[in-house]
């Protein structure tokens, strides 16, 4: 508190554009709340969001590659190797764990539907 009452707001750090992105999915901000927030952090001196740009570039990243999607007019599908695949690089991204280091041999261990909920369409 202190170093914010006189002025340093060196020790605030910026959100990363992954943490920019959850915060606005989790707070439900629109584009133009969010812009109102960083304004007025902004006008404040506290740089801590960053633009919405880097918050559309966080959540284009979280989409499988363009030719792993179909759509049509009846349908949409996308590759289910390119789900998994997407999965785990963000897991591993998330977690820093360098892949690159040596070779590995890592085993995704995941459980597909049957929640309870995959039949309410019938109701």
């Amino acid at each position: 508190f202190r170093a914010f009452r006189e002025g340093k707001s060196s020790d605030i750090k910026t959100y990363s554009k992954e943490q920019a992105l959850a915060l606005t999915l989790n707070l439900g901000l629109s584009r133009s709340k969010y812009k109102e927030l960083r304004n007025m952090s902004n006008v404040q001196g506290i740089k801590q969001y960053l633009s919405y740009y880097n918050i559309r570039l966080a959540k284009i990243a979280c989409y499988p590659p363009r030719e792993t999607v179909t759509i049509s007019d009846t349908h949409a599908s996308i590759k289910l190797q390119a789900l998994l695949d997407l999965t785990v690089c963000r897991i591993l991204e998330t977690y820093n764990i360098d892949t690159n280091f040596e070779k590995r041999n890592l085993k995704l261990i995941s459980k597909w539907g049957f929640d309870g909920a995959s039949c309410q369409n019938l109701y």
